[in-house]
C-alpha cells in the first residue's frame, strides 16, 4: 500500500486520552490524521507498518515533517486514546465484520485480514465498505476479541 502525504480530516468519537510524543524517524512525514507507526529496529515514529514488523502508535495528532533531518531530529505528536475513529478500509468490508480485529497496511488504510499488515483494533460500527468505526488497541493484552 502507499503512504499519503495529505494531512487528514478523522471523525473521532470520545475525548482523546492524552498525547504522547516520540521520535521520528529520518526522512519520514507523518501528516495530521494518519497512522503512525513505531519502526520495529530504530523504535522512532515513522508512516509504514513494514509489512506487518512495525507497532501502530497512535494517530497523529499533528503533522510531523522530518523529510530534511536526521533520526529523531524532531517529535511527532500522536494521540494515545481511549477513543474511536472513523477509518477508510483498503479492502472491502462488511457488516459481518463488526466485532473483529483489522489491520493498518499503511498510514490511512486498514484491512480485516493481517497479510503485511500491523495490528490496529476492533471494528466496532459498520459505515460502509470501505469504512468503519474503529477502537484502536495497541497492545495485545488490551484485546476485548
Amino acid at each position: 500500500m502507499t503512504q499519503t502525504t495529505v494531512d487528514q480530516q478523522v471523525q473521532m468519537t470520545g475525548e482523546p486520552h492524552g498525547e504522547s510524543d516520540m521520535p521520528v524517524k529520518a526522512g519520514i512525514l507523518l501528516p495530521h490524521g494518519t497512522i503512525a507507526f513505531i519502526d520495529a529496529t530504530l523504535g522512532m515514529l515513522t508512516n509504514t507498518s513494514n509489512s506487518g514488523a512495525n507497532k501502530v502508535a497512535g494517530i497523529m495528532a499533528r503533522r510531523a515533517d522530518n523529510t530534511s533531518g536526521g533520526n529523531g531530529d524532531i517529535s511527532g505528536v500522536f494521540y494515545a486514546f481511549k477513543n474511536r475513529f472513523e477509518l477508510p478500509f483498503n479492502d472491502a468490508i462488511t457488516q459481518a465484520n463488526t466485532g473483529d480485529r483489522c489491520y493498518a497496511q499503511d498510514n490511512f488504510g486498514l484491512s480485516p485480514t493481517a497479510t503485511n499488515a500491523s495490528w490496529f483494533g476492533v471494528i466496532e460500527k459498520f459505515i460502509s465498505s470501505t469504512k468503519a468505526l474503529v477502537k484502536p488497541i495497541f497492545a495485545p493484552e488490551d484485546a476485548t476479541s
